[in-house]
């Protein structure tokens, strides 16, 4: 594997996942559009809403995100142990594509209820991410979130506050 590829890779993955919700607190669509998701993602928040996994458009994944982020007041994410997984090849240069991602993520959500209750959710668990090359990226870095699958470890408030409005 050439190292300088397999460390510039490296770089670039967490540096995408860094921005999946760095972009999120900040309100900035613009980022998740150009520079972190896919162009189609598989999005498996069943653990934390039920239902099925879901294929969805980059497009239709930001306007779910922007209605998200129309209810809720203020939130940070705070995304730690970003670990690509590498499955190396002696030939290749760099990561695989696709390559998997694990990340440890803790989160905090506040909204205003209807009946001006300030509700609270924190939380914290698991990402598992397959990141993919896109080779129409803009950007120096072509690497994007394909899937997503968050893995709860703890909860508090977080039925509440969704249910909340």
């Amino acid at each position: 594997m050439n190292s300088q590829q397999s460390v510039l890779d490296h770089l670039y993955i967490q540096n995408t996942v860094t921005k999946l919700y760095w972009a999120f607190d900040a309100h900035r669509l613009d980022i998740l559009r150009e520079e972190v998701f896919a162009s189609n993602i598989l999005v498996d928040y069943t653990a934390l809403f039920g239902g099925d996994p879901n294929h969805r458009g980059r497009e239709e994944l930001i306007g779910i995100w922007r209605s998200l982020m129309d209810k809720i007041e203020a939130s940070q994410h705070i995304i730690t142990g970003i670990l690509p997984h590498i499955e190396e090849s002696p030939t290749s240069a760099g990561f695989q594509d696709p390559t998997r991602v694990s990340a440890n993520v803790t989160a905090y959500l506040r909204k205003k209820s209807s009946d001006g209750r300030v509700l609270e959710s924190r939380n914290g668990g698991r990402l598992e991410l397959e990141v993919t090359k896109e080779t129409d990226s803009q950007t120096m870095n072509p690497w994007r979130i394909a899937k997503m699958k968050a893995i709860p470890v703890w909860d508090e408030g977080g039925k509440e506050f969704w249910q909340a409005q």
